[in-house]
């Protein structure tokens, strides 16, 4: 009796993938399927050594194996497509990173908070900043986890279905935490710029960040989009207050 053939990577790419959706003819004439046919191959390797570790796992381990490698799959999957689909497809399958993201927001809110510390206060809510930008849920997901740290120094104050609330009591904490992000990849922040604006005459201007007035990131689910709110102070060159909270 004739013997069951075992299933050629040709075979076993195409379960992955899907031979139309992977955009590759698996006949290997050609130099680039050669090519895309290896780099899928490996990545089916892959696959196959992460559902052995998850079938081979302790009990106690297997909850955490099954969703590092449920990601592991779903990205490795995505990788594949997106390089090998036609352009009008591949688009699909980008990786966005949201920790990049994060980093170039915090600069531009550093600049937008800057912009809005004003010598002469705003008749209506003297001596408030307030501003307000889109941030992709995913985006917000780092800022949270990062931001409820230990390090981070923040706290969950308000957390519902459509709103959450992230408020800092500790300025240095804030501080260094958007330090942190925005130069996490390349150098864009100073110290001495993170929420304080120096005026030509040597006078400043600097968001106050203390238990009585803490500083509130306030986040929208429904609209994506992030409210920074806190209390600044403008002080002349010698330190002196100019304000009264």
């Amino acid at each position: 009796m004739r013997q069951r053939e075992s299933p050629s990577w040709g075979d076993a790419i195409s379960d992955h993938f899907g031979s139309a959706a992977c955009g590759i003819e698996f006949s290997g004439s050609t130099n680039k399927n050669n090519f895309f046919f290896k780099m899928a191959a490996f990545v089916v390797q892959v696959h196959n050594v992460v559902d052995e570790v998850i079938r081979t796992s302790r009990r106690s381990d297997r909850d955490t194996n099954e969703k590092i490698g449920g990601e592991l799959m779903q990205l490795t999957r995505a990788v594949v497509k997106k390089h090998t689909l036609p352009r009008v497809n591949a688009y699909k399958y980008h990786l966005a990173q949201p920790s990049r993201m994060l980093s170039r927001s915090v600069v531009h809110w550093n600049n937008t908070i800057l912009r809005r510390l004003r010598r002469k206060p705003n008749s209506s809510c003297p001596w408030t900043v307030k501003c307000q930008r889109h941030m992709p849920l995913e985006v917000f997901a780092c800022f949270k986890a990062a931001s409820l740290t230990e390090e981070g120094g923040g706290f969950l104050a308000k957390n519902t279905n459509h709103v959450e609330e992230i408020k800092f009591h500790d300025r240095a904490a804030l501080r260094d935490l958007l330090l942190e992000f925005g130069n996490k990849y390349r150098r864009c922040l100073k110290e001495d710029e993170i929420m304080c604006k120096v005026e030509k005459d040597g006078s400043y201007s600097m968001v106050i960040i203390k238990q009585n007035h803490p500083a509130t990131w306030h986040y929208s689910k429904k609209l994506e989009t992030m409210r920074f709110t806190a209390r600044y102070g403008h002080y002349n060159r010698l330190g002196v207050p100019q304000f009264t909270l």
